[in-house]
């Protein structure tokens, strides 16, 4: 930090004196504003809950429940996202007619109408300057120009093109499309906002439309969305916008290029707190942030600023940047994350602002996902009501499914099995005694979300404080070969929702797969010595917390795989889903053992990944290096800067290695450490001054996936080892 940024940094503290500043409790991992400073600030003004609505995935009775759902848990705003890929909702055809799609104009008049009556003030969110293709696809076919690059679901409207009567891409198109939407409203209740969604759009399109505009980006970017502010203005609505394309680190720098009167360099912009910071989105080598130069009528729109991961710090400056620029209002949007949710909402409620937005996105449809649906509706509600509001113990580790005739297990450990033969089956799991449950209910979902969902009510056994269910798996239901089981439960004092799953919960099964017997420290241990390709086959591995190998060839695989173990340069994903129990003990030290040869080199990426779970912020990495040499990464400095340790030496080509890897977390002041060996060879040991944060991220074998729940298995990240895996083992780390 040099001595301008010392200077503003000391400027920031001493106005903000008055306010309160967030602060490390004892047992914390981060810093948050306390209960007591914002215990006095009561609900927010707006409360609002963001739901995509898309027709043709689910009915619209699903909608309408959700409504009601949403005004009995005391939120009084829905919004209803347009534009999401793959559920655009509406659509303009080529005569310039606009219908919704999945359903009639007449139902999205029912369903804003149902908003009204239930006390819900109904919003529309429309992708207005960026990612627009899903609104406009039958038009792109005749009129590609009207987009700046047709094959990037990123790019932005040309705000330059023509159309053959003249009209720009914003009057034939965008606009046309908000007055279908403000037209949808009832007559005696006229649209009160509208909401432009431009999140994360190409920084690098708006330069393109810049240069045939004869602008500066965030000139063209500011002259798009005036044309929408203006035109919900004269229809007496107001704006709405997110925040996230107006945010970049430039905002704690000398050079942050912002002249309106307020303005103050803040230095924990740098850090990014939150993570949505997307001015130069994607390649980081245009900035937009200084749109709001030009962007008129701050002072009546309010900007939606959405984060969705803990900030480190505690604090979201963004906000307090939004508010010293004079907008209307600033509205702090979190997601799932239980901590960013707390932290977000006692920011915003200690900086006066006037409401919150829950956002549910893809989570709302996706069958695998709805316990943290509940998580975000419940959860959101009660800190959006009551931002001071102390969260409950977690729900306690630990189920047990079980069979009548003593055949079928399944507990929080290991994958269990059921068998056809022994379907009636029964579950417990433990409640704290501080907590009363409300509305729990058990989830048994097909993997792959394929199948119907099994969704069982449960009930509190009040002498032995276990949620119990018995019930008996139809015929149909045993036809889908591996659950997911999920159970939940709001705290009836809080109104906070607890919440595990368990994506292996159990396999439905004729007879018993063979499961390699371990030693008693083995939490997961495979060889793969005999597995040729392991796809369309049911290989699992043993240990306390054994579970099946998941796997996908390539697209195109050409050849056939080589033998002496998997083959990661022939398959194109392998995987495990690893039990909660997993994903806590390994935080509590852990020893890996990967057996492999390295064959070649790797293209794409600095590194190739070898034996994967999460990524720099949470779980662990096991990575390879250009040249060889081996990264093992499983901590998260300050400023997202990854910790790790690194071989002395680099892998030798085409030989067998045991690489050995080990984790110890510190412990109060005595910090932990981490090693790496070849064989007996030393490579690497440090000590380590952070622990590794859980991570409920599927483990990749010879693949690296994102730690993100839409993607599970499927969303790749670095190339796969160019090589051979023959067997994998995690354990208990053994005492010092």
């Amino acid at each position: 930090m040099n001595a301008r940024t010392c200077l503003a940094a000391i400027m920031i503290s001493l106005t903000s004196l008055a306010l309160p500043m967030a602060e490390l409790k004892p047992g914390a991992a981060m810093p948050e504003i306390s209960a007591a400073a914002v215990a006095d600030r009561g609900a927010f003004a707006v409360r609002a809950y963001h739901q995509h609505v898309f027709p043709e995935r689910q009915p619209m009775a699903v909608f309408h429940h959700r409504l009601k759902q949403v005004a009995q848990l005391k939120y009084n705003m829905v919004v209803f996202g347009m534009g999401h890929p793959g559920a655009a909702a509406i659509t303009m055809h080529k005569d310039g007619s606009i219908t919704p799609v999945g359903c009639s104009t007449e139902d999205m008049r029912e369903l804003v109408a149902h908003a009204v009556e239930l006390g819900l003030e109904p919003v529309f969110e429309m992708k207005f300057v960026g990612k627009q293709i899903p609104l406009i696809e039958e038009l792109l076919e005749e009129h590609p120009g009207l987009v700046i690059d047709p094959e990037n679901r990123a790019t932005v409207l040309n705000a330059a093109y023509r159309m053959p009567d003249g009209r720009d891409a914003y009057s034939a198109t965008a606009l046309p499309m908000v007055g279908y939407l403000l037209d949808l409203y009832p007559a005696d209740h006229p649209a009160k906002y509208f909401h432009f969604g431009i999140d994360e759009f190409d920084a690098d399109d708006m330069a393109v439309l810049a240069e045939s505009l004869k602008m500066t980006p965030p000139e063209a970017f500011a002259h798009c969305l005036n044309l929408g502010t203006d035109y919900a203005l004269k229809r007496g609505a107001t704006p709405i916008i997110w925040g996230d394309i107006l945010l970049g680190r430039a905002l704690a720098t000398p050079e942050h290029g912002i002249t309106i009167p307020g303005f103050r360099i803040d230095p924990r912009h740098e850090g990014t707190p939150g993570r949505a910071y997307h001015a130069d989105y994607k390649s980081g080598k245009i900035s937009l942030h200084t749109m709001v130069n030009h962007l008129r009528d701050r002072d009546k729109i309010i900007v939606a600023d959405w984060h969705y991961s803990p900030s480190a710090i505690g604090e979201f400056p963004s906000m307090d940047y939004f508010q010293s620029i004079g907008f209307k209002d600033v509205w702090g949007c979190p997601w799932y994350d239980p901590t960013n949710l707390r932290q977000f909402s006692r920011y915003a409620a200690s900086r006066g602002c006037g409401g919150m937005m829950a956002t549910a996105w893809h989570i709302a449809y996706r069958p695998t996902q709805r316990m943290r649906l509940n998580f975000i509706l419940w959860s959101s509600s009660a800190y959006f009501r009551k931002p001071s509001l102390e969260p409950p113990p977690a729900a306690e580790l630990g189920f047990t499914l079980a069979g009548s005739k003593g055949k079928s297990l399944a507990n929080e450990k290991r994958a269990g099995l059921v068998f056809h033969d022994d379907l009636a089956l029964s579950f417990r799991a433990p409640v704290p005694a501080e907590l009363t449950p409300k509305d729990a209910v058990l989830l048994l979902i097909p993997a792959g979300d394929n199948g119907a969902t099994v969704e069982q009510p449960l009930t509190l056994d009040p002498a032995k404080r276990e949620l119990i269910a018995s019930f008996t798996l139809n015929a149909d239901a045993a036809k889908q070969p591996l659950y997911q089981l999920s159970y939940g439960y709001a705290d009836a004092a809080s109104g906070f929702f607890l919440h595990k799953s368990y994506a292996n919960g159990f396999a439905v099964t004729d007879q018993a797969p063979v499961i390699p017997e371990t030693a008693p420290d083995v939490y997961l241990q495979g060889d793969f010595r005999e597995v040729g390709d392991p796809t369309g086959k049911i290989i699992w591995l043993g240990g306390q917390c054994a579970a099946p190998l998941g796997a996908a060839r390539r697209k195109k695989p050409t050849g056939t795989p080589r033998e002496g173990g998997l083959d990661t340069t022939w398959i194109d994903r392998v995987w495990v889903q690893p039990s909660a129990y997993l994903n806590e003990q390994i935080c509590q030290g852990m020893e890996i053992q990967i057996e492999a040869r390295m064959t070649g080199d790797f293209t794409g990426n600095d590194y190739c990944a070898l034996f994967t779970k999460g990524s720099y912020h949470s779980g662990f990495r096991t990575l390879v290096r250009g040249d060889g040499h081996v990264l093992f990464q499983f901590a998260e400095l300050d400023k997202g800067n990854p910790f790790w340790v690194l071989s002395k030496a680099p892998l030798p080509k085409d030989k067998w290695v045991t690489i050995t890897l080990t984790y110890r977390p510190p412990v109060g002041e005595e910090p932990g450490e981490a090693t790496i060996r070849f064989g007996d060879v030393q490579q690497a040991r440090e000590p380590i001054p952070i622990a590794m944060r859980p991570s409920t991220a599927v483990i990749g074998i010879g693949c690296e996936f994102k730690p993100d729940p839409r993607q599970g298995p499927r969303g790749k990240l670095r190339p796969n080892f160019p090589g051979l895996i023959r067997a994998v083992t995690i354990k208990a780390l053994s005492p010092r």
